[in-house]
C-alpha cells in the first residue's frame, strides 16, 4: 500500500493537562501518516483519485485549534478518525503528535504520543421478537451508524423459530456487514447504546428483546474476553445467522474452523435433522437395543472374560458361541450368523487393545453399545498342585502384563502367551502338567475343575476392560451419549490441531484420541477419536461434517 506523508506540521493549540497550556497554548508538531492507494491517481495524474495534503494538513490545523484536550493521546485518537471518516479513500491513518518542551520539570527536547488507526470491517447480526419488531430493527441499524461505522451490505431479514426453552414469539433476523474505525470493544458499546435506546432489557438469558445486536465476526479476528467472543461462538451453529451472513459475505473465512461461510452453511443440518452424510444413512434409531431373541457370539473359551461381559450385558439366557479369534467373531457377524459380537477394546491396565482398534477400520461393523467389567486374575492350576510346583505359566499377553509384579516375585515361572486366558486354563486341563499355570478366571476355574493357587494377583486392583457389542449396521438409542470415529489426515502442519478444535468449537467433549500406523505408510497414521454426543443433535452432525471434510478419510464407528 502507498503513503502520503506530512511531516511536523507546526500547529498552536490549548491542550495539556494544566490549565495555563489549555489557557495559554503551546506549540505542536503534528505528523499524519496516510496509508491508500495512489495508482490510479499516478497513472492518470488526477488529483480526485488520491489525497490532497494541503486539505489534510488544513484539516488538521481546524481540528487541533477547534479542541481542547487533556491528553495529546485524546487528540491523536480523535484527528486519526476523524481524517478516515471524512476521506474514503484513506485505509488506515497513523498520527503522531510531538510536544516540544513539555513542562515536566527535567530537561527533554520532546515528547509524542503515535497512535494508527484503520477500517476493519466487521459482520453484526441482528434481530427483534417484540413490538414492532421491524421498526425496532431499522432504529437500530440508525443508531449504529454513528461517524465511523458505515453500513457496506444488508442482508434479507427473515422469520426465524426462538432458541432456549423461554416461551416467546418468533424473530425477525438479519445480518449488517460494516466499516468501522473502532475497536471490537468499541463496537460493541456502540451496539449496547442502540439496545438501550429499543428499552432492550437483559433479563432472562435466550430471553424475548425488543432489538439484539451481535457482532458476529471482526477482520479476522479471535478474541475471546469476558464481555465479547469472536468470532460468535455460536455462529456455525445458527442457520438463522449462517444463511444472512451468506448473502452479505460468503466468503469469509472462519478463522477457527477454516471454513467458509458459504460451505459453513452447507455444513447445517437438515431442519429434520436426520442424518444425511453417506455414512450415516443406514443408521437406525432405537429406545433400546435388544437383549432378547438375539445371537451374540463372542472369542474365547468357555470362561472367557469376554463370555462374562456378554452375559452381564445380555443376560445369563443369551444365545451364544464363541469362536478362537477376534476376527472370526467380527465375521460372523458380518455374514450374518450373529447379530452381535462383544470384544475387548481397553484396559484400565494395560490400554487398548489395538487390534479390535484395526477390526473396526477393516470391516464394516459399529459399536452399538459398551460394557464395563471388573478383571481380578487368579492364578489356576491342577487339583493337588502347590506353587513350588509351578514353572510354566500361561496367559493372554494383557493379563501377563496386568499381573507384572506378581510374576516379577516368581522369576523362576516361564511366562508364555495364549490366545486368551480361558484357552490358557483348558491347556493347563488337557496337559495334566503340575508344573503349569494360567492366569484366568475364577469362573475359569471352575467350569474347567481347576485349583486356584492365588487369588487376585493383578497389580492395579481396580483392573477394569472395557467390551464393545458391535453390529453390522449402526443402530443408535435416542439415549446414546458417546461417539467413536476414525480419521486419516493429511501428513502436514496443523491437520491434526484443527480436527481436534472441532470438537472444541462445536462444544463437545472430546474424551479419547489414539493413533495406529496407517498399512502401507511410513510413519503416517490414523487416529483413533471418542468424544461425547448424540448424532440427534445439530452441533455433533455439523462437527462430524466439518471433520470429514478436514479428513482424508473418516470411518463413523459408532454411537452408543
Amino acid at each position: 500500500m502507498d503513503h502520503i506523508l506530512i511531516q511536523d506540521l507546526e500547529i498552536y493549540a490549548n491542550h495539556g493537562v494544566f490549565a495555563e497550556e489549555q489557557k495559554l497554548g503551546q506549540k505542536f508538531l503534528v505528523t499524519i501518516d496516510m496509508e491508500l492507494d495512489v495508482s490510479q491517481a499516478a497513472r492518470t495524474d488526477d488529483l480526485t483519485k488520491s489525497v490532497h495534503y494541503g486539505e489534510v494538513a488544513e484539516h488538521a490545523v481546524r481540528f487541533m485549534k477547534k479542541h481542547t484536550y487533556k491528553l495529546i493521546e485524546t487528540a491523536a485518537e480523535r484527528l486519526a478518525c476523524d481524517l478516515l471518516v471524512s476521506r474514503p479513500l484513506l485505509k488506515s491513518v497513523s498520527v503522531t503528535i510531538k510536544k516540544p518542551w513539555a513542562p515536566v520539570g527535567l530537561p527533554l527536547d520532546t515528547v509524542a504520543v503515535s497512535i494508527k488507526r484503520e477500517w476493519h470491517r466487521a459482520v453484526v447480526a441482528y434481530g427483534s421478537n417484540m413490538g414492532d419488531r421491524m421498526a425496532y430493527i431499522e432504529q437500530g441499524i440508525r443508531d449504529l451508524c454513528v461517524p465511523g461505522v458505515e453500513l457496506l451490505k444488508r442482508s434479507d431479514t427473515i422469520e426465524t423459530k426462538p432458541v432456549g426453552d423461554v416461551e416467546q414469539g418468533d424473530f425477525l433476523n438479519g445480518c449488517l456487514l460494516v466499516k468501522t474505525v473502532f475497536s471490537p470493544l468499541e463496537l460493541l458499546d456502540i451496539c449496547h447504546e442502540a439496545e438501550k435506546k429499543a428499552d432492550r432489557k437483559r433479563e432472562v438469558h435466550w430471553g424475548p428483546r425488543t432489538l439484539d445486536l451481535d457482532i458476529i465476526a471482526y477482520d479476522e479476528l479471535v478474541m475471546e474476553t469476558e464481555e465479547l467472543i469472536i468470532p460468535h461462538p455460536e455462529m456455525h451453529k445458527r442457520r438463522f445467522v449462517l444463511e444472512p451472513m451468506a448473502q452479505i459475505c460468503p466468503g469469509w473465512l472462519h478463522p477457527l474452523l477454516h471454513q467458509t461461510v458459504e460451505r459453513l452453511v452447507r455444513m447445517l443440518p437438515a431442519e429434520n435433522l436426520r442424518p444425511t452424510e453417506d455414512f450415516l444413512e443406514a443408521v437406525q434409531l432405537v429406545e433400546k437395543l435388544p437383549k432378547s431373541g438375539v445371537r451374540v457370539v463372542f472369542q474365547g473359551e468357555e470362561g472367557a472374560y469376554t463370555q462374562a461381559a456378554m452375559l452381564k450385558y445380555f443376560g445369563e439366557d443369551v444365545e451364544s458361541f464363541h469362536v478362537a479369534e477376534w476376527s472370526e467373531a467380527v465375521k460372523a457377524v458380518v455374514e450374518d450368523r450373529a447379530d452381535f459380537c462383544i470384544l475387548p477394546i481397553e484396559n484400565s491396565s494395560a490400554g487398548a487393545v489395538v487390534q479390535v482398534s484395526d477390526l473396526l477400520v477393516e470391516y464394516e461393523v459399529y459399536i452399538v453399545a459398551e460394557e464395563y467389567l471388573p478383571v481380578s486374575h487368579a492364578l489356576l492350576g491342577l487339583p493337588g498342585a502347590r506353587l513350588e510346583d509351578i514353572r510354566r505359566v500361561y496367559s493372554h499377553p494383557q493379563a501377563l502384563m496386568q499381573c507384572a509384579h506378581y510374576l516379577e516375585s516368581h522369576k523362576e515361572w516361564q511366562q508364555i502367551s495364549m490366545k486368551n486366558t480361558a484357552f490358557s486354563a483348558k491347556k493347563v486341563v488337557n496337559d495334566q502338567d503340575f508344573t503349569q499355570a494360567a492366569i484366568a478366571s475364577e469362573i475359569s476355574a471352575k467350569l474347567n475343575g481347576l485349583q486356584i493357587l492365588d487369588r487376585q494377583i493383578n497389580d492395579n486392583k481396580n483392573n477394569v476392560t472395557r467390551f464393545v457389542i458391535l453390529a453390522k449396521r449402526p443402530i443408535i438409542t435416542r439415549s446414546a451419549k458417546k461417539i467413536s470415529i476414525c480419521v486419516e489426515l493429511n501428513h502436514e502442519v496443523g491437520a491434526l490441531y484443527r480436527l481436534l478444535s472441532y470438537t472444541s468449537i462445536f462444544g463437545l467433549n472430546m474424551s479419547k484420541i489414539e493413533s495406529r500406523p496407517i498399512p502401507g505408510k511410513n510413519f503416517e497414521y490414523r487416529f483413533f477419536i471418542d468424544f461425547e454426543g448424540n448424532i440427534s443433535q445439530p452441533e455433533v452432525l455439523s462437527a462430524l461434517r466439518v471433520i470429514r471434510q478436514g479428513a482424508n478419510k473418516i470411518w463413523f464407528l459408532g454411537n452408543y
